[in-house]
């Protein structure tokens, strides 16, 4: 291994491989000139949103970079359960009365709530894996994204550096609620994205359901719980609420739009230019949002996520 201590403070002696590479895809961020007057207008298309997605991509490389740098070479420490005890591959944790206190590897820990029933799947450098039969949980990591996956009847819920509480319930329905970082849902036929404050149920018979910021306008709440549940009538219910929706309810929207028929489509592609006018810039169209034109919900998200975190 190369001594990049001094490198990583003053920039002297020799940078190892991966530090290296981190320079190189950070180096478009790199300041190359003096700082913008004051009042002035970035140039292109949503500026600012842009600044915020790169200096979010900064983050992350420089977390997959750091994190594994703090986890103990030679592997991932043992899972222990605090009061005393250790949880190996395959063996299940089960809380009657008490809660216990579950410490994930080294990236994190995890509180099972009582009632619970919890299997470690798989653990290892590159990937965690437990399995919730029934109960709640509540994780806090950190650590580079997907590398604690809980998999449940309806869906797995994949980390990608956060907070959150998953439930499974006698049903085998999973909700999910995150309240730092943003969490994965994903199954067969529909992955959906949770960012801190959401929530999402998964069906164990239909798969994950739409994300909903808890504050959302209740009728809005109402009508994309009908939608998922395949109540007759409820999309004409949410279009009737499409005026109440927020700018940061895109989140819900968009991972609506290839769920409903073409007319609702074509109203949430209208309220969407309403509350976000800057797409309008981003060569999208309300039209080609409603026709599900190749690569024009992929565009929309990457214009949107910006407002969801």
């Amino acid at each position: 291994m190369r001594d990049d201590g001094d490198y990583l403070w003053d920039g002297t002696g020799e940078p190892e491989p991966d530090v290296e590479e981190l320079e190189r895809a950070l180096a478009p961020l790199r300041l190359t000139a003096g700082a913008p007057e004051a009042g002035a207008r970035s140039h292109g298309a949503g500026g600012a949103r842009r600044v915020g997605l790169l200096l979010a991509v900064a983050a992350a490389l420089l977390l997959a970079v750091l994190i594994p740098r703090l986890m103990v070479e030679g592997g991932p420490e043992p899972w222990t359960v605090d009061g005393g005890g250790s949880l190996a591959v395959g063996e299940w944790l089960e809380t009657d009365a008490d809660e216990a206190l579950l410490r994930v590897a080294d990236i994190g820990s995890m509180t099972v709530a009582p009632g619970s029933r919890l299997r470690l799947v798989a653990t290892g450098e590159e990937q965690h894996r437990l399995e919730l039969a029934r109960g709640l949980v509540s994780a806090t990591v950190l650590a580079p994204p997907r590398l604690l996956i809980v998999e449940t009847p309806a869906a797995d819920a994949v980390d990608l550096g956060c907070a959150y509480t998953l439930e499974v319930t006698d049903a085998g329905d999973t909700l999910l609620w995150v309240t730092s970082g943003r969490v994965a849902l994903e199954a067969p036929g529909r992955d959906v994205l949770v960012p801190a404050g959401a929530l999402a149920i998964a069906s164990a018979e239909t798969g994950p359901g739409t994300p909903i910021f808890t504050d959302a306008p209740a009728p809005l709440i109402a009508a994309i719980h009908n939608i998922d549940g395949g109540d007759e009538g409820s999309e004409v219910a949410l279009v009737a609420t499409l005026s109440q929706a927020r700018l940061k309810d895109t989140l819900s929207l968009w991972h609506l739009l290839p769920a409903v028929e073409r007319p609702t489509r074509e109203a949430i592609a209208a309220r969407l230019f309403e509350l976000d006018p800057l797409l309008t810039t981003a060569q999208l169209t309300p039209e080609a949002i409603a026709a599900q034109e190749p690569g024009a919900l992929e565009r929309l998200r990457d214009e949107l996520e910006f407002h969801w975190y």
